[in-house]
């Protein structure tokens, strides 16, 4: 089942690459379920410009409550230490660090 997770985040990395953005945060509950098999309470999902880069960023560590889903095995998973802070905020801070410095050059004639 991993196989069909993983084929859905690269259907939205292919759509944000053709978009020019390197990466989506995806936040909605049923969004993150979608394209990560569960989505526990809080948690946002990363979408980065390649496989090994998607994360799943979690306020607690993921339980074992039907309601949660079963998480896609393949994906990473990161839990935030306690009172660490907004998900979405630390997957934003993750995406900027990760994305390629852009070097802007000025012509000058």
């Amino acid at each position: 089942m991993s196989e069909v997770y993983a084929d859905r985040r690269v259907r939205l990395r292919d759509r944000c690459a053709a978009a020019g953005s390197p990466a989506a945060l995806v936040s909605r509950p049923a969004n993150v379920r979608y394209l990560a098999g569960g989505s526990p309470p809080g948690a946002v999902l990363l979408v980065g410009p390649e496989p090994d880069t998607d994360v799943l960023l979690c306020p607690v560590a993921p339980g074992a409550e039907p309601a949660d889903g079963r998480l896609d095995e393949l994906l990473r998973q990161q839990v935030l230490p306690a009172g660490g802070g907004d998900p979405a905020v630390t997957a934003v801070d993750l995406a900027r660090r990760a994305a390629p410095t852009r070097s802007r050059s000025r012509s000058t004639t």
